[in-house]
């Protein structure tokens, strides 16, 4: 199976079935977190963040290629640096976002430290950049 990063640890570990044959079982929030993790990196990279050791480690499972270290360019912000780091925690329980205070650390991240939730959940935020429209064919 080719997750290439995106499926949290612990959901790689349960569809090689090394817990069982139930793809849901085990699924919480926390494994939402990791793939937006996976999705910030990508987002502000423009690759994945287990490329380097996919190509470094052949023979490495997919599920073993989730515990090597990442490797992040220089100039990622701390926050992101911080936040990518939070939310690609391998152990589910210590992921940013899966505490006791739940979507409150999450809101209170310096990385979001300029974004007015309230504003996003009532879609009265226009996005910085849009993609031209679709040429017509």
């Amino acid at each position: 199976m080719g997750t290439k990063g995106y499926m949290a640890p612990e959901m790689v570990k349960l569809t090689q079935g090394v817990h069982g044959n139930s793809s849901r079982a085990g699924y919480t929030r926390a494994v939402d977190y990791w793939s937006l993790g996976v999705t910030v990196y990508k987002m502000l990279t423009g690759k994945r963040p287990f490329d380097a050791q996919r190509r470094q480690l052949p023979k490495m499972s997919e599920y073993q290629l989730l515990f090597q270290e990442i490797k992040y360019p220089s100039w990622i912000s701390a926050p992101a640096l911080n936040i990518m780091n939070q939310f690609m925690e391998v152990n589910p329980e210590k992921r940013l976002g899966s505490g006791p205070s739940g979507v409150k650390e999450l809101k209170e991240h310096p990385f979001f430290r300029d974004l007015d939730w309230v504003k996003l959940e009532l879609q009265q935020i226009t996005a910085p950049w849009q993609p031209p429209p679709n040429p017509p064919m």
